[in-house]
């Protein structure tokens, strides 16, 4: 909590100056889980499933071409797990995970055009899981919920990954961008290994222009 007031204050700080744009932003996730143990073909690779994402975007100017990104915002996750237990029966579990994301990503302009930009950006996010579920075909075993939490042993809270985006932007005020953000970490707790992956679309608008237009 006290990292999250830090981080307001920050913000604030640019934005008496007149240096942060702020924006939102909303679209949808298409996201996967691979998971991985140690046996000979150790892998499995869930189908994928579509989620949201939305939330806020901060831009802070670096330098004339260069900015950095951040901003906290709603991302879904999750997949559709397919299992064999031991007496060769196939199952399937439906896992939905919810994380709130804060991303620190360096952003680079190409120049032209303000009517119409390409922009390039990468960098970390910390994610904080709240809340997911896992629900398994035909309803045996029961639909297990908040499975971020510690006392269900299923999925870490906190997430570390890196994204990557492209964006093609409006008149410095409107934009479409392309995520690819891949975990870091294991986000399972320490029975399995498992890492999400995510192709997220969204619109993105901010609330001014730019300062020097």
């Amino acid at each position: 909590m006290r990292k999250c007031v830090w981080f307001l204050l920050f913000i604030s700080s640019f934005q008496l100056n007149g240096q942060v744009r702020t924006g939102l932003r909303g679209g949808l996730n298409r996201s996967n889980l691979v998971e991985r143990w140690d046996q000979p073909d150790g892998r499995i690779t869930g189908a994928a499933v579509t989620r949201l994402n939305g939330g806020f975007l901060f831009e802070i100017p670096l330098e004339e071409q260069w900015f950095l990104h951040t901003g906290p915002y709603y991302s879904g996750k999750g997949a559709n797990m397919h299992e064999t237990d031991s007496t060769r029966k196939k199952d399937s579990v439906k896992i939905r995970l919810n994380y709130i994301e804060l991303p620190v990503m360096i952003v680079y302009k190409f120049p032209g055009e303000k009517e119409h930009q390409f922009i390039l950006s990468s960098g970390p996010y910390l994610g904080y899981g709240f809340n997911g579920s896992m629900a398994w075909k035909g309803g045996r075993p029961a639909t297990q919920r908040h499975i971020h939490r510690k006392s269900a042993e299923n999925y870490r809270q906190f997430e570390l990954g890196w994204m990557i985006s492209a964006h093609y932007e409006i008149e410095s005020r409107y934009g479409l961008r392309l995520d690819f953000s891949k975990s870091l970490l294991n986000i399972q707790h320490p029975e399995s290994w498992q890492k999400s992956w995510v192709m997220g679309f969204s619109f993105y608008w901010y609330l001014r222009k730019m300062n020097n237009e």
